[in-house]
């Protein structure tokens, strides 16, 4: 700072007064060649001392300012691993002077380590608080948790099927107790699938396989192999329309072609009142009696639609049998009906007895497997139930079912130039009859029924006496063919239950020697 000439000279007095009054003199009269005496000299040195100093105080002010501003840190809170690094920045806001000194502490040293940059170095487990700080006494802190460091690593996915432009968030786990801030993600092949350093975000980019390598700080590592296939072009539902009863619930499941991908499907519902969904897995939740349209829709905007109609719930149900008898390895579907207005598309079927007769699940389809009683079970999915009590013999056929069935096949293929398999054929035809709700569950029953198979429904099954041996011959053919179906060999899936010499039913089966075998 500059002071002026005269208050030098006047300090000057002042300062050299105890060392001779004539050199003081001297300078004062070269300075102002005025003479000023002992009394005078004391009154004016006291004045300047006093605006001296006010005037460096004003003149520092105005140089050299207070720094002000606030102190911020990049981050509050941290975890790392033991023997882990990590870079702290610290900004200054708000400020006058934005190069201003700032100073690092650690409140545990043993824990963790700070350098005057803001490097930090996780020493062993425990907690630590670093602050930084600047002058004026503004400060930031962040608390660093320090855990073991990492046995092991794991990820989300340890194989993934992407489709081209598809991306995936692979995230990554470590043993409880320990820590890793730094993981880092490696593709052996980017051109296939890539993947950020940092995070694990991974892109599929044409159709191929790579392996997505995630790696701690300390050198241990994990993989996924990712398989990735073309986009889809469309999208399937396992059901394109639905009746559930409120409360019910259905997965409904998607499909894509023949070699495209797509991890992410997304579904969403037209009325969540009447019919909710999970947004990943398709789980609709019937909600209210209504109609709602659900979509599925993939990564690349290909959507398809499921109409779901909700009824009420069921407040019981009824089989088409409450008590049945057959002889083992005799079969019969048992059939579920629901009140009016009502509705349960889950129906589950359960024997007590398994040994003795089997059911399926869905279905409810049994087959007798040995002599015993059992008692079918079928349930809603709000839990109302019907029973059907089965009784198997311990034959697996009788001599009249034998004798009854080769007399239908004796009338409808029993010639001698008749195939074994249009024998088959015709004998299949009444088992699907009897094993079947809506008609009677013997073969007699079956095969006399008025109109079924002309001459027999009165009652008359006969098969002729032969004496000669080519009657003979064709006859035994027709005890031994019927003794095969009766022992469980099926030729004809069991909906067909037409046989005729002209085309019934829904389809054609099968057209074997001048007859057709149709389906229901």
């Amino acid at each position: 700072m500059k002071i002026s000439s005269k208050i030098t000279s006047i300090l000057l007095i002042a300062a050299l007064s105890v060392g001779g009054s004539a050199f003081a003199a001297s300078a004062i009269d070269a300075e102002n060649s005025t003479e000023i005496n002992s009394s005078s000299k004391t009154a004016v040195y006291a004045e300047a001392s006093f605006d001296a100093s006010s005037k460096i105080k004003a003149d520092e002010a105005a140089t050299h300012p207070v720094a002000t501003g606030t102190a911020h840190i990049s981050r509050n809170k941290l975890t790392l691993g033991v023997g882990e690094g990590f870079k702290l920045n610290a900004t200054v806001k708000n400020t006058n002077a934005p190069s201003q000194a700032l100073s690092w502490h650690s409140s545990n040293k043993a824990v963790l380590t700070v350098t005057a940059a803001g490097n930090v170095k996780a020493v062993k487990a425990g907690t630590a608080v670093v602050t930084v700080r600047l002058k004026n006494g503004s400060s930031a802190s962040c608390t660093v948790t320090v855990k073991k460091a990492p046995t092991s690593i794991s990820l989300n996915k340890k194989r993934i099927t992407l489709g081209v432009g598809e991306v995936f968030d692979l995230n990554s786990s470590l043993p409880s107790g320990c820590g890793a801030y730094s993981i880092k993600y490696y593709s052996n092949n980017s051109s296939v699938a890539s993947v950020k350093a940092a995070g694990g975000l991974v892109t599929a980019k044409r159709a191929g396989t790579a392996v997505i390598t995630a790696k701690t700080y300390n050198g241990k590592v994990v993989r996924c192999n990712v398989t990735v296939k073309k986009a889809p072009n469309k999208i399937s539902l396992n059901k394109t329309s639905l009746t559930l009863g409120v409360g019910e619930r259905y997965d409904l499941n998607s499909s894509l072609p023949k070699g495209t991908a797509a991890y992410k499907v997304l579904y969403s519902t037209s009325k969540a009142g009447v019919a909710d969904v999970k947004s990943a897995g398709g789980l609709v939740t019937a909600k209210r009696a209504g109609t709602a349209v659900i979509t599925a829709v993939t990564y690349n905007g290909k959507k398809v639609s499921c109409r779901i109609t909700v009824k009420n719930a069921p407040n019981k149900i009824s089989l088409n049998k409450k008590s049945l008898s057959l002889n083992k390895q005799g079969k019969f579907d048992l059939n579920s009906s629901l009140p009016k207005g009502t509705a349960s598309h889950s129906v589950v079927y359960s024997s007590s007895n398994p040994k003795v007769a089997e059911v399926k699940s869905a279905g409810g389809f049994i087959t007798a497997k040995s002599a015993g009683t059992a008692v079918i079970t079928a349930k809603t999915y709000n839990g109302k139930t019907a029973k059907c009590t089965v009784k198997v013999s311990n034959a697996s056929y009788t001599q009249d079912d034998l004798y009854c069935l080769a007399a239908v096949i004796w009338q409808e293929a029993g010639a001698s130039y008749c195939s074994d398999r249009l024998q088959l054929l015709v004998a299949n035809v009444v088992m699907n009859h009897v094993e079947s709700p809506y008609f009677p569950n013997t073969i007699r029953g079956v095969i006399t029924r008025k109109g079924a198979y002309g001459r027999m429904y009165w009652d008359g099954v006969s098969i002729p006496r032969a004496n000669d041996p080519i009657t003979k011959a064709a006859i035994n053919r027709c005890y031994a063919n019927a003794k095969k179906i009766l022992e469980g060999y099926r030729i004809l899936p069991s909906s067909v239950i037409y046989q005729a010499g002209f085309v019934q039913g829904s389809s054609v089966y099968t057209y074997e020697e001048g007859m057709y075998f149709c389906y229901q």
